[in-house]
This record gives C-alpha cells, sequence and structure tokens, in this order.
C-alpha cells in the first residue's frame, strides 16, 4: 500500500469497477463508493464531507439528464 503522500491511495484493495474519492484530509487515504450501482442509478452528492452514494434516478430525470449531472459535479 502506497501512502497519499508517496503518491498512492493509501488503499490496499479496492472493488472492481468502484469509484474512488479523495481523502478527508490532503494527505488522508482515498476512501471508495459504496459499490458501483445498478443499472438506472445515479451517483449522487450528499454534500460536503460525506462520500456520494448510489441513489435511483428521481422521475422526470432522463439518463442524459444523470451524465450531465454527473459529469458537471464531477462524479
Amino acid at each position: 500500500t502506497l501512502g497519499v503522500a508517496g503518491g498512492g491511495t493509501g488503499l490496499a484493495t479496492t472493488t472492481a469497477y468502484g469509484v474512488i474519492a479523495a481523502g478527508t484530509t490532503s494527505t488522508g487515504a482515498f476512501q471508495q463508493v459504496s459499490g458501483t450501482g445498478t443499472s438506472g442509478q445515479v451517483l449522487t452528492s450528499n454534500g460536503a464531507g460525506a462520500l456520494p452514494t448510489w441513489q435511483t434516478a428521481s422521475g422526470g430525470v432522463t439518463k442524459a439528464q444523470a451524465i450531465a449531472y454527473s459529469m458537471t459535479l464531477g462524479f
């Protein structure tokens, strides 16, 4: 495991195709977002200081809109 200060993530293992988020400090170990989600889910911000989570897209949001939101928010 290579620490963040040395250019690594600080993680020993990850889930295949999982999303990695930066740590809680500039040198803290990275964190993996829970799971990989399922078809129809979008990665949703839970606000500053919280990891995003996979959630079912709410009614009225198209798949294209969900992708645009995710790209805009950097998830």
